[in-house]
Parts: C-alpha cells; sequence; structure tokens
C-alpha cells in the first residue's frame, strides 16, 4: 500500500485517536481552536474511520514518535488541536513557508515509516 497518497486521513484519524486516547474522552480536544477559552462538551464519541482500527492508529503513532522533535511538535500541533498552517507557523515560531515545508517533510517520514513497518 503506498501510504503517502493516504498519510493525510490516516494523520487526520490518528490526531482525533491520540487525544481521546490522552484524554480519556470524545477524541477531540476540550477547548476549541475556534473557541480558544470555551469548553466543548457532552458529544458523541468519536470512532477510526472505516477500515483503520487501533492497531493501525498504534501504528501511525508509533512512527510519529520516531520523528525528529520539530516535525513531532508540527504534527501534535496541527492534527491534535486541528490549526490552519497559519496558526502552526505562529505556534511553531516561523513563516507559513517553514511550518507548510515542516508539515509536508512530517507527513513524508510517517509515509516512508509505515511502508517500512509493512
Amino acid at each position: 500500500m503506498e501510504y503517502l497518497s493516504n498519510v493525510e486521513v490516516l494523520l487526520s484519524a490518528w490526531g482525533r485517536w491520540a487525544v481521546r486516547v490522552e484524554t480519556k474522552s470524545i477524541g477531540y480536544s476540550s477547548v476549541s481552536p475556534m473557541f480558544r477559552e470555551m469548553r466543548s462538551g457532552n458529544g458523541f464519541g468519536s470512532a477510526p474511520p472505516v477500515g483503520l482500527n487501533d492497531a493501525d492508529l498504534r501504528a501511525v503513532d508509533a512512527a510519529v514518535q520516531r520523528l525528529p522533535v520539530i516535525l513531532r511538535a508540527t504534527l501534535n500541533e496541527f492534527y491534535k488541536s486541528q490549526c490552519s498552517v497559519r496558526d502552526l507557523a505562529l505556534h511553531l515560531g516561523c513563516n507559513h513557508k517553514s511550518a507548510s515545508q515542516y508539515l509536508n517533510e512530517a507527513r513524508r517520514r510517517v509515509s516512508k515509516s509505515l511502508e517500512e513497518d509493512v
């Protein structure tokens, strides 16, 4: 399976899964990026997309954990917080182009790592 074409779907699912695992809740952060200080609440539980299971998401998590710190931080911020690339750049303290480059490199490395694990 060529993971690069599916890495966006995998990482999006991983972000929601990781938040759910970390917070033992519904799979979304307790503070919405749009309403930074307002608590979200009482939503429906999240589940991996059809065709993905916890083992798949644990494999993505392991690939993310092997990344260098800046790339790992990039994915954590982008997929767990569900922020824009503009907000990602602000959080990382870099310009938009650098944030995009970090994001693309992190996606490429996760894809390569998943392919090697197969």
